[in-house]
């Protein structure tokens, strides 16, 4: 355009032109603008799902860990009557051959919860990374955000002076 108009900067053909060009450029903008925002949002909301998992993760932790430790009195009572029952050697067959029974469910049960606990771990691990990259996603539309906002206010200022 400046060689178009080269030497006639200021007629009102080459300032009208001048104007539609910027006031183009600013509708860009502007459009630019609201799809970074749209991105931020978006990126809001990846961030608030990710962290609900992890608040569900924790709970779910919290929970099996507090079961684990229920289970290991348990088994520890168990394992201390089914040591007193052959130590007494009064105890049945039949009423031995039951404690161990109960002893080796409460072992499978303890080995299922070691094993919840441990795939939990894992899995708040994995979220924690995706919390971390939510996060990161959110700052980078931030400063696109900014960035569109100086763009909007830089040609707003522009298409200002051209019109005065």
């Amino acid at each position: 355009m400046k060689a178009q108009y080269d030497g006639q900067e200021n007629s009102l053909e080459a300032l009208t032109k001048k104007h539609e060009v910027y006031s183009k450029i600013l509708e860009e903008q502007k459009n630019k603008q609201a799809q970074v925002t749209k991105g931020l949002e978006h990126a809001k909301q990846g961030y608030e799902k990710v962290t609900a998992g992890l608040t569900r993760l924790n709970k779910e932790q919290q929970d099996h860990e507090e079961h684990l430790q229920e289970l290991k009195a348990e088994y520890e009572n168990a394992s201390k009557r089914l040591n007193e029952m052959e130590k007494a050697g009064n105890a049945s067959e039949k009423s031995i051959k039951k404690q161990i029974a109960v002893v080796e469910t409460l072992t499978k049960e303890l080995n299922e919860e070691q094993q919840a606990l441990k795939d939990i771990s894992i899995a708040l691990e994995r979220e924690g990374k995706e919390q971390e990259r939510a996060t990161n996603k959110i700052k980078d539309w931030g400063v696109k955000l900014n960035n569109a906002e100086v763009q909007l206010i830089r040609t707003t200022a522009e298409v200002n002076r051209n019109a005065a």
